[in-house]
């Protein structure tokens, strides 16, 4: 059963939060400093006045959350036999992304109002929102399957 649109839109989900640690988050530039955040890190290039400081709690943080719903997804493939525990695990993956992509806007703002210069934000800052929106579809899709099993298991 790993054939179906739901481990499909897992996998797509799984992936897209695993090429967030490929491309920057945004980008801060002025003539003063020039800030890069990845989720790994907050680097800053060249600062005249001071570097931005970014606990590296919180960016380890960010990389566990982003690894933790690709693992979750991907987990969420395997459990095709318990549809209902897998539509709990697709909920839970949906928390977890959205905990992450509000933690992301947060980061940035607080940088934002730090150096007071607007991000360029970078692709992978729309990876976390394409895939809330597979898990999303996928949890859609387990429904379906759930609903279809019910109703072949009622007697007619």
């Amino acid at each position: 059963m790993l054939q179906r649109v739901q481990s499909l839109f897992l996998l797509a989900a799984s992936i897209l939060m695993l090429m967030i640690f490929a491309w920057p988050l945004a980008f801060y530039y002025s003539e003063s400093i020039a800030v890069i955040v990845n989720v790994y890190q907050v680097k800053t290039l060249a600062a005249q006045q001071g570097g931005i400081s970014v606990s590296p709690i919180l960016t380890g943080f960010l990389s566990l959350l982003a690894i933790g719903c690709a693992a979750l997804s991907v987990y969420t493939i395997f459990k095709f036999r318990e549809r209902l525990f897998q539509i709990q695990l697709a909920r839970i993956a949906v928390i977890l992304d959205i905990v992450f992509i509000v933690i992301v806007f947060a980061l940035t703002d607080f940088i934002r109002k730090k150096v007071g210069i607007a991000p360029d934000y970078g692709t992978s800052i729309f990876f976390p929102v394409v895939a809330l929106l597979f898990q999303l579809l996928a949890m859609r899709f387990i429904k379906k399957d759930e609903n279809l099993v019910k109703s072949t298991d009622r007697l007619r």
